[in-house]
């Protein structure tokens, strides 16, 4: 892996934080942050891959609207000057190509240009048994990991925020969000809609999904769910 992303040909490298330090990938020319680090010591290690011995670089950092506040808490910790951000429908115009409707009578994560890409990505698991397990064992270990995050950056990483169908729908999934989890943890899958009375999730840290098996979340958390529209994409240089 090492030789074939050093090479001169273009690419991309989807990695863990197990890339983010001791190694040393010349002409990196973007980190792009999908995950937000646990902390600032973690991101200037993400971003550190680029911009290495006198070059430039840039780094991405995708947040939520929820989430908005870690990007304040980065500028306090690390003194962070060349920070911007960019609205979620104007990166996914410049990539997909202009769609007037989004983020205004339509939703953001229903962007022309994304949609298809979404789907795209369902097509294929719907194809492939052995590939739709492992996005739902990647759906529950990215909730889990979710609920990890330190005491201190609790106020900005709320899982009661976030909206487990749009996650899971991030995930490629088109099952509710309980069946998705308790597949991922390695359950028996339900039919669409069956009660499973025995247990809340199949993950820790989400109890505010509605616990008789609905769709949607409980409704004491109703309103904190607003799903991804009106993030936002924070790019430094």
């Amino acid at each position: 892996m090492f030789v074939t992303t050093t090479s001169p040909a273009p690419g991309i490298l989807l990695a863990t934080d197990v890339a983010s330090r001791g190694l040393d990938f010349p002409e990196v020319s973007m980190i792009v942050q999908y995950d937000a680090p646990m902390g600032p010591e973690e991101y200037v290690h993400r971003v550190g891959r680029t911009a290495r011995f006198g070059r430039r670089g840039s780094a991405l950092l995708v947040v939520s609207p929820a989430e908005c506040g870690f990007i304040g808490y980065l500028h306090s910790q690390c003194g962070l000057t060349a920070l911007s951000k960019r609205d979620g429908v104007e990166l996914l115009n410049d990539g997909y190509g202009t769609d007037k409707k989004a983020g205004k009578s339509l939703a953001v994560e229903l962007h022309r240009g994304a949609n298809v890409a979404s789907q795209a990505i369902k097509s294929a698991l719907s194809k492939d048994a052995e590939l739709t397990k492992l996005a739902e064992t990647a759906f529950t270990s990215s909730v889990r990991s979710y609920c990890t995050h330190s005491k201190e950056l609790k106020e900005f990483f709320r899982v009661s925020q976030l909206h487990l169908g749009h996650y899971a729908n991030a995930f490629g999934l088109k099952e509710n969000p309980k069946a998705a989890a308790k597949a991922g943890k390695g359950g028996k899958k339900r039919k669409k809609g069956a009660v499973d009375k025995k247990s809340r999730l199949a993950f820790d840290g989400a109890e505010h999904f509605n616990a008789k098996g609905g769709k949607g979340p409980a409704k004491a958390n109703k309103k904190k769910n607003r799903g991804y529209g009106g993030g936002g994409f924070f790019v430094g240089e």
